[in-house]
C-alpha cells in the first residue's frame, strides 16, 4: 500500500507546470469518497493543459481512464499502471487521490450514477403525458448507455462481485428521490387514466430499464456471434435498436 506522508512531495509526480505535487493531510479513503464530486459529467479523457495544476481535472482524467480499463477488463484484471498510462499521469499521483483499485472503482460507480441521474432528472415529466414520459425516460437512458458503452459492462462486472463496491452517495440519493417523485407522479397519472399497469412500481421499473439497457448494449457482440449476424446491412442500426427495445419496454408498462 502506498504510504501517505503529509506535507512531503510525491515521488515522481509533477503538476502540469513541472512542480512537484505535495501530499495533503486528507486520508486516502476520504479522498476516494469525495473525488467523484470534483469530476464533471463526461467520459472521454480530457487533454492535459501545460502550465496548470488542477486537482479536479486530474481526477476527471483518472476516472475517465478507469472507466475504460474497468469496463473492458473488469476490476480483477484492471491495472492501476494502465489507468495511469492512459491518463498521462504517474502511478504515484493516482495514489495521491485514491487508496488503490477498489477505491477508484467505488468512486467511478458514484460518478457514473451521477452522470446518468443528471440525464433522467433533466426530463420535464410533468409536461409530458404519462406514456410519453415513460418513453422519454427509457430512450434517454438507452442513449446514455449507448454513448458510454463501458457504462453497460461495468454493472455486469460489478454484479459478479455482489455490488461490493457500491457506495451510498448523498447527492445520488437526492437525485434519485427527486426522479422517483416526478417520474412516479407521471406513472400515477397513467394508472389513473388506465394507460399504465396498476402494479407498476417506479423503483422496480427503473431497475428493469437498467437491466434491459445494459444487457442489450453490453451483450450485443455476443448476440451477433451467437446468431451469426454480421455488423452492417444485416445488423440493426443504432437508432432502430433503441426503437425496438423501447417498444419492448413500453409493452411491459402499458395497460
Amino acid at each position: 500500500m502506498h504510504e501517505i506522508v503529509p506535507g512531503e512531495p510525491i515521488a515522481g509526480a509533477e503538476g502540469g507546470d513541472g512542480t512537484e505535487m505535495v501530499q495533503t493531510t486528507m486520508e486516502p479513503r476520504a479522498r476516494g469518497q469525495a473525488v467523484a464530486a470534483a469530476c464533471p459529467v463526461g467520459h472521454t479523457v480530457p487533454p492535459r493543459v501545460p502550465g496548470t495544476r488542477n486537482a479536479a481535472a486530474t481526477i476527471e482524467r483518472i476516472l475517465a481512464s478507469a472507466e475504460a480499463e474497468f469496463g473492458s477488463r473488469g476490476i480483477d484484471s484492471a491495472r492501476i499502471d494502465d489507468i495511469a498510462k492512459a491518463a498521462g499521469i504517474s502511478k504515484q499521483l493516482i495514489y495521491h487521490y485514491f487508496d488503490g483499485k477498489d477505491d477508484i472503482y467505488g468512486a467511478l460507480l458514484v460518478h457514473i450514477a451521477r452522470r446518468n441521474m443528471t440525464l433522467v432528472c433533466a426530463i420535464d415529466y410533468d409536461a409530458l403525458d404519462p406514456i410519453e414520459a415513460v418513453r422519454a425516460f427509457f430512450e434517454t437512458l438507452f442513449r446514455a448507455y449507448r454513448g458510454n458503452p463501458f457504462t453497460s459492462t461495468i454493472p455486469l462486472d460489478q454484479g459478479l462481485h455482489g455490488g461490493a463496491h457500491v457506495r451510498y452517495d448523498a447527492e445520488v440519493a437526492a437525485m434519485r428521490d427527486d426522479f422517483y417523485r416526478r417520474f412516479g407522479d407521471a406513472i400515477d397519472r397513467g394508472k389513473g387514466m388506465g394507460l399504465i399497469r396498476p402494479e407498476i412500481d417506479v423503483a422496480a421499473l427503473h431497475f428493469l430499464a437498467i437491466v434491459l439497457v445494459s444487457g442489450a448494449i453490453a451483450l450485443m457482440p455476443m448476440f451477433v456471434r451467437y446468431t451469426r449476424r454480421k455488423a452492417g446491412s444485416g445488423h440493426p442500426a443504432p437508432d432502430a435498436t433503441c426503437e425496438q427495445f423501447t417498444e419492448y419496454f413500453m409493452r411491459a408498462v402499458m395497460a
